[in-house]
Order: C-alpha cells, then sequence, then structure tokens
C-alpha cells in the first residue's frame, strides 16, 4: 500500500466529480435522507448547481429518491461496489465459514474489520446461536487508538522497518497475537481480538468476539480466546501467512 497522501490542494480539480462525491459522503452520514434544498444549503451550493448531479447519480442507481417529501437516500450500490473489491471479496469468503463456526462453538457474536479512512469498517458479522448476545453491526467504523480492532491492528504494521517503534503494549500483542481487553465503549464487554494477517505478517483485518458472560450454558472466556486465535489464523492461512514457529500465548 503506497504511503503517499493526496494533495489537499490539487492541480487539477474536476468540479463535477467533486460536487457528486461531496453529495453522496454528505448521505452517507444521513440516516432520514435530505432534500435537494437541504443538501444544498449543507454544502454551501445552489440547488441549481447540483441538479444535475442529483439526476445522474439517481439515474446511475447511487440514489433514491422517497416520495411524497422529496428526500435523497444512498442506495445499496456504493456496499455493492465496495465489497466487490477482489482482496476483501476474497478475505470474506475465507472468514465466513470460520466465523459461523467460531459463532457456534462460543455462542457468541463476532465480526470481521478492515482499515479504511476513518478507521476499522466492520465488514461482516455473525450473531450469537442463542437468544440473548450482543453484537457489533456491519458498517460500523471503530476507531483505531481506542478499539480493541483497531489497537490490534496497530501491532500488525504494514511495513514493519519504517513504522515508529512499537510500544510495549504492541509488542505484547504483536507476541502473543491477541488481545483480551474489556471494550471501551460498553461496560461488561470483554473484546477477544486475533489479527488476519498476509504473507508478510501484516494486519489485513481484526477478528473480533464482543465477548458476554452469560449466568448458564457460558463457554469459558480463555477457550473462546483459544478459538477466535484459531480461527484468525486459518482465515490468515487462505491469505498467504505462513507460522515460522508455534507463537501466541493468550495476554
Amino acid at each position: 500500500m503506497s504511503s503517499h497522501k493526496p494533495d489537499k490542494t490539487p492541480q487539477y480539480r474536476v468540479p463535477a466529480l467533486e460536487k457528486g462525491l461531496d453529495v453522496l459522503e454528505l448521505l452517507a452520514e444521513e440516516t432520514e435522507g435530505l432534500t435537494q434544498k437541504q443538501i444544498a444549503q449543507q454544502l454551501n451550493r445552489s440547488p441549481d448547481e447540483l441538479f444535475r448531479v442529483f439526476v445522474s447519480l439517481e439515474n446511475r442507481g447511487y440514489l433514491h429518491r422517497m416520495r411524497p417529501g422529496d428526500t435523497y437516500h444512498l442506495t445499496s450500490r456504493l456496499f455493492v461496489l465496495a465489497h466487490k473489491h477482489p482482496p476483501t471479496q476474497r478475505l470474506m469468503d475465507a472468514a465466513l465459514p470460520l466465523m459461523r463456526e467460531l459463532s457456534r462453538v462460543s455462542k457468541q457474536s463476532c465480526h470481521l474489520s478492515i482499515p479504511s479512512p476513518e478507521g476499522l469498517l466492520v465488514v461482516t458479522q455473525i450473531d450469537a446461536p442463542v437468544s440473548l448476545g450482543f453484537a457489533v453491526r456491519r458498517g460500523t467504523v471503530l476507531d483505531r487508538s481506542t478499539s480493541s480492532s483497531g489497537i490490534v491492528f496497530s501491532a500488525f504494521p504494514e511495513d514493519e522497518d519504517s513504522s515508529p517503534v512499537l510500544s510495549k503494549k504492541l509488542q505484547q500483542i504483536r507476541k502473543a497475537g491477541c488481545l483480551k481487553k474489556a471494550s471501551a465503549a460498553v461496560r461488561g464487554i470483554t473484546d477477544l481480538c486475533s489479527p488476519i494477517l498476509d504473507h508478510r505478517g501484516a494486519a489485513l483485518a481484526v477478528l473480533c468476539v464482543p465477548y458476554v458472560s452469560f449466568l448458564t450454558e457460558d463457554v469459558p472466556v480463555e477457550s473462546v480466546l483459544a478459538h477466535v486465535m484459531r480461527a484468525a489464523q486459518q482465515v490468515s492461512e487462505t491469505q498467504g501467512w505462513h507460522e515460522d514457529g508455534k507463537r501466541r500465548n493468550p495476554l
């Protein structure tokens, strides 16, 4: 992955494309939808300036206009396109059967997250096969610095030689290959996370179980952590990773 970052003030601009992207990015944050006038106001543009943008995006299937009220909403087209990207699709194809088995044996939900510009994006999730449980919704963006998945991802950088020196905690996670940590977002949840690695040992994704302790039929947390690590290792092997030696003693 290139470390090059786009110039904030590009020499060559495509105004129509930028308007379209502005509309898509704004609506991605609005679950209730917005009218053309509201969108124009929030983007500091005139409705006439955006008229052709709306027509094009609607004709191409990226926007849907709800009546009465004429509010615009994103369709699932962007989500579908993102998941047609071959590396992501291959990863999910390999992970889903193992995640279903992990959920079955642990009686917990689990989710898989991959890097995105905003943090880590939860791209797939399996519910717990019990009547009660806790799950992180697909599409959730996790903070890289505070979420358990983000911390684990940071312990396995793409280019270890050019990355800043890892902290003692990240070194421990890297050595163990997993993290057991109280959730930073929800009381009573213990995050059990392990990385999905590529052929270089760099993190592609993070597999996580938000562990809930049940009063009956409870699978011990250490047993679930072992299942998480085993599933993550199996998915990693499908992505080209090979273990050099025995590792990963749970923290």
